[in-house]
């Protein structure tokens, strides 16, 4: 008699286990396939001027100076930067064509403003969605031959950099680019 107990307990004991596998292999819905992740589209950097002060004059050098805007949700560093023609289309004004480059006005340094650069432009760093002033000392020279038309212009200089994203760096590693 106590072995047909057993024998049903063990029966009574199987069977719920059976069930419950087959109860269990109803509900098991595993299954495999794919994510996505997508990469932001980079924004280039946007220049305007930066308010340089009031430096120039017959015979004296002045600075320019750029406001570097970083629309990106990272850091971008700086890698050079360059000015355009001293004149022509593409070349310095200041709103009266008498005093525009080639009348008075000369570029200091090289058209990169890099290889003759004491302290080098590699490592300026904008913050993410930040903006940084580039100060680059005596860029611009002013001769004896300007006009009196040039007294108290401000000069639009066309400048360019190549930037590219940064995750190392801090921002504002260097604050004045010094040409000699």
């Amino acid at each position: 008699m106590q072995a047909r107990k057993k024998v049903g307990a063990l029966a009574a004991v199987t069977s719920v286990l059976v069930v419950t596998g087959i109860a269990y292999a109803l509900w098991t819905a595993d299954g495999i396939g794919s994510g996505d992740a997508k990469a932001k589209t980079e924004k280039a950097v946007t220049l305007a001027a930066g308010g340089a002060s009031d430096q120039l004059y017959p015979g004296a050098n002045g600075d320019v100076v750029i406001k570097i805007h970083n629309p990106n949700p990272y850091n971008v560093v700086i890698n050079s930067v360059s000015h355009g023609a001293l004149s022509g289309t593409d070349g310095i004004t200041s709103g009266n064509t008498t005093c525009d480059a080639g009348n008075g006005l000369t570029y200091n340094h090289d058209s990169s403003w890099n290889s003759t650069t004491p302290t080098a432009l590699t490592g300026v760093v904008v913050a993410a969605n930040g903006d940084y002033a580039l100060t680059i000392k005596n860029a611009l020279a002013m001769d004896n031959s300007v006009v009196d038309a040039c007294s108290g212009k401000t000069f639009t200089v066309p400048v360019g950099v190549a930037a590219q994203s940064d995750t190392t760096s801090s921002p504002g590693t260097a604050s004045n680019v010094v040409l000699s």
